[in-house]
């Protein structure tokens, strides 16, 4: 039985989500070790993104059963309305899980996905919409220009060449060394993986309508149309991490370009934050990089790591 009529018949308008639809997942399972940083880097994230981005937008978080403090802090934010759809799972259902309810429950036409530690910079969602209106058939636009696997994107690279308005440029590091190493330290590449790769990789960029981007695309962060993310995957559950690459190859397959800005308007953080003050280089200091560093050593440690995380947390 019915008492009395719903107090919502009687409203007049509901609210209405933005066009444009800023995604994160999140996972921090405990705040030490890999992760002790991983909450600040969130916020440091997160505050850039509310600072910096001008164009007009909603935030969706999808948390994948994190840690209790890192749930308490995304209740405040939306509590506070700086988040406006807030998905806590609980449990880790992987990144291709999130991505394949993301993508299907995302309300915006355009989509922003970035990894949690990711830092924007001003005029990194308007310049990157600027690509998608200028460049014809785009799947994907990167904030920032990265070196990318040429046969991740040759659908790029045959319109480039096909294109008579379009300007197709090849040559090795034309990206400067100082961006480059950017984004590769917060990686955690060797210094000299990351140098043989700017050095010999090939960088494709091109001019059309005399607005000039990189070749590739990264899955760490990227806008693309809801309309496409749709029809990709559905993805991968049986791993954490994963489906990455299933996302460049099925924009390459169908034909759809995969770009980047050509300066760097979004930053990979990593799990840890730069200090902001201070030039810390003393003997000590390098010298533990130095062994760190080692091939062996870092192989020896990160292959313990690895069997370590696997031991708690898969089954």
């Amino acid at each position: 039985m019915r008492v009395g009529q719903n107090p919502a018949k009687s409203e007049k308008t509901i609210a209405k989500p933005r066009n444009i639809t800023v995604c994160t997942i999140t996972y921090i399972p405990f705040l030490s070790g890999f992760y002790e940083q991983s909450l600040d880097v969130l916020k440091e994230s997160l505050n850039s993104l509310w600072s910096n981005t001008k164009v007009p937008f909603d935030l969706l978080v999808f948390d994948n059963n994190s840690c209790k403090e890192v749930k308490e802090y995304l209740l405040e934010e939306q509590a506070n309305g700086r988040i406006q759809f807030l998905t806590l799972s609980d449990q880790n259902i992987g990144k291709g899980g999130a991505w394949n309810y993301i993508f299907n429950a995302v309300p915006g036409e355009i989509v922003a996905f970035s990894d949690s530690d990711i830092f924007y910079e001003e005029g990194w969602l308007k310049e990157s919409i600027n690509v998608m209106e200028i460049y014809p058939k785009v799947g994907m636009v990167t904030g920032r220009p990265i070196y990318s696997s040429p046969e991740y994107f040759t659908a790029t690279i045959e319109w480039a060449d096909s294109d008579k308005n379009a300007k197709l440029l090849k040559a090795p590091a034309q990206i400067p060394w100082e961006i480059f190493e950017q984004h590769t330290n917060s990686l955690g590449l060797s210094d000299e993986f990351a140098r043989n790769e700017h050095e010999t990789g090939d960088i494709y960029s091109i001019k059309y309508q005399n607005l000039n981007v990189v070749m590739g695309a990264g899955h760490f962060q990227f806008v693309s149309k809801r309309s496409l993310l749709k029809q990709t995957g559905p993805y991968n559950w049986d791993k954490p991490l994963g489906p990455d690459r299933e996302l460049d190859v099925w924009f390459n397959d169908n034909g759809y370009l995969r770009l980047c800005l050509n300066k760097p308007l979004v930053r990979h953080m990593g799990n840890r934050l730069e200090k902001k003050s201070g030039f810390q280089s003393s003997t000590k200091g390098s010298l533990k990089k130095r062994i760190l560093n080692n091939r062996i050593v870092r192989a020896v440690l990160l292959r313990t790591y690895n069997r370590i995380f696997k031991l708690y947390f898969e089954d």
